[in-house]
């Protein structure tokens, strides 16, 4: 393509020269001295013979140097043809210039698909068996209230468990919680029934948390919760995912009847169903009017939150009213009215149901 362009070029050039050329012998022509008549013609006629013969010379260089411009440029067109071998010779095929080629990526085995880890198989058996060694702590401060009986001590007694009984002795309690077991081991329910008028207004709350995040389910009963759910109990509500709504004071057993709310809750079924909460007495009741008794407290349910309100004042409310709850998991049961405001043939089954479930929970986790 180089050597067409320069040919191309040259002609262009060579035009140019001819055309000059030309234009001087015309020039030259007309700068001629006049003759005479017959000279002047001669000699026109001589120039125009050798203008002709120039120009004809020109333009035959002329045409002689296109057809060599157009023979080199076919040439430049004409594709090359392989060379054709000669008998018995092969001819080597065209080394091709290699292809710059992407380095293999690192194969891995196609993702299979996973199926969900299926939930352990709850061992009914072994768990009936490990129930009777549980290590049980029970905090019930009715020990002074020798007008009744001690409704949680009794149910655990009619159940068989064994128990380490602390009753009313608060500092026992602090002890065994920090301490454990004899055995040194962890216990595997704490029940704190804090029911008395009279009794300690303690921080139940914080060592109940502590337990739960330890591993232990707690079962507490409160009374006073007016009193401390933006204080000590603030925390234990918040993971709870409850929250205080009233105080149940100055109510009298006629109208301190209670209702399931969640009656399908395995709490109220097992491993006695068909509870009722209708049996009131008047335990915490003055009929004179001198003592005012607060029997406990209201609880609603917190926004987004996984709890269970069990028991309430309101039937069919779910969200507000309660009385009892279950949360995080099976690991709190927590009940905010008090246990002698119904029959002990109406608590001790409920209370039976409680410690049941509440075991179930601790042997899921160290089954």
């Amino acid at each position: 393509m180089i050597v067409l362009g320069s040919i191309i070029e040259f002609k262009h050039f060579q035009t140019r020269l001819s055309f000059v050329l030309i234009l001087l012998l015309v020039i030259s022509a007309c700068n001629l001295t006049p003759a005479s008549g017959s000279e002047a013609l001669k000699q026109t006629q001589i120039r125009e013979t050798e203008l002709d013969i120039n120009v004809k010379q020109t333009l035959l260089v002329q045409q002689q140097l296109d057809r060599e411009i157009e023979l080199t440029a076919a040439a430049e067109t004409v594709p090359v043809q392989a060379p054709t071998p000669e008998p018995g010779v092969t001819l080597a095929p065209p080394v091709e210039a290699p292809q710059p080629t992407k380095p293999a990526a690192l194969e891995s085995p196609p993702p299979q698909p996973t199926e969900p880890a299926p939930a352990a198989e709850f061992d009914e058996a072994a768990y009936q068996e490990w129930k009777t060694t549980a290590k049980i702590l029970l905090y019930e401060d009715m020990t002074a209230r020798l007008d009744t009986v001690r409704y949680v001590k009794l149910t655990l007694d009619e159940m068989g468990l064994p128990y380490k009984d602390d009753g009313s002795a608060y500092g026992w309690l602090l002890d065994d919680l920090a301490g454990g077991p004899q055995d040194g081991d962890q216990w595997d329910l704490i029940i704190i029934a804090a029911e008395d008028k009279d009794g300690i207004k303690a921080d139940f709350f914080a060592p109940a948390l502590k337990a739960i995040d330890a591993g232990t389910p707690v079962i507490l009963e409160t009374w006073y919760l007016d009193g401390a759910y933006s204080g000590s109990a603030s925390g234990l509500l918040a993971r709870c995912g409850v929250g205080y709504e009233a105080d149940w004071e100055r109510i009298p057993p006629s109208n301190a009847a209670m209702f399931a709310l969640s009656p399908d809750n395995p709490v109220l079924q097992r491993p006695n169903s068909g509870l009722g909460f209708s049996a009131t007495t008047n335990f915490w009741w003055d009929p004179n009017g001198i003592i005012s008794y607060d029997i406990g407290d209201l609880m609603k349910l917190s926004p987004d939150s996984n709890a269970t309100l069990l028991i309430g004042t309101k039937a069919g409310d779910k969200l507000t009213h309660g009385t009892a709850a279950v949360c995080m998991d099976g690991m709190l049961i927590l009940q905010t009215f008090s246990s002698h405001l119904l029959t002990y043939k109406s608590m001790s089954p409920l209370w039976e149901n409680y410690i049941d479930n509440a075991l179930r929970a601790r042997f899921l986790k160290i089954q």
